[in-house]
């Protein structure tokens, strides 16, 4: 351990840690379709729309595979809203983190294929039960431990208000995710019949 903390430079201090898995399998798209199942991915995805998790994207998927089970790790650039709730919901900057802003690499990892396959009567409600039955009581406590060992949490109070005005919209807030895929949806049959008409015409001519 010590050669490990030479290393690296880290000081004396606390610094967050889990425990050590062997034998893991790097995310690789292949696994989307093959070995996630559809409610899985719904779930992660929608967790870090609202979150506002950039940092789960193609070029850096930041999740790994062992025994069937899918560990998502990397999390601190998680939770940088400058704006509450409700203006977060409206902006589009979670869009954005979506769709990787039209660059396929840093697209979240489960977005293209949300898009593709997602069914027409799933509606994000597995992550909508999970948000609102959030028990924020034990997000307190662990903050309090924490300050307990005078290591530095940042704005909580901010955080916590946040995630109480998603508590009680979740139902709202998944159904915006709907919108959001249901809109794609019909952008995307729209370019399509517009791209086959142009051939058409081509042709035709």
């Amino acid at each position: 351990m010590i050669e490990v903390y030479n290393y690296h430079d880290i000081k004396e201090g606390w610094y967050f840690a889990t425990n050590y898995i062997k034998d893991i399998i790097q995310y690789q798209q292949i696994f989307t379709s093959r070995k996630i199942d559809i409610e899985s991915q719904e779930t992660i995805f929608a967790f870090d729309m609202l979150i506002a998790n950039r940092d789960r994207k193609i070029e850096k998927p930041n999740c790994f595979m062992h025994n069937k089970s899918l560990f998502l790790i990397d999390h601190e650039l998680s939770l940088n809203i400058k704006d509450d709730y409700k203006e977060y919901k409206k902006n589009i900057e979670w869009q954005g983190i979506a769709t990787g802003n039209k660059h396929k690499q840093k697209e979240h990892i489960f977005y293209r294929n949300l898009r593709k396959k997602r069914k027409k009567n799933s509606n994000f409600a597995a992550f909508q039960e999970y948000l609102r039955t959030l028990k924020l009581n034990k997000v307190r406590n662990v903050v309090s431990r924490l300050e307990d060992r005078e290591i530095e949490v940042g704005d909580f109070i901010g955080i916590e208000l946040y995630l109480e005005e998603a508590k009680k919209d979740s139902l709202n807030f998944c159904e915006i995710l709907n919108v959001f895929y249901r809109e794609l949806s019909k952008k995307i049959l729209c370019s399509f019949i517009a791209l086959l008409s142009f051939l058409c015409f081509r042709r035709t001519s």
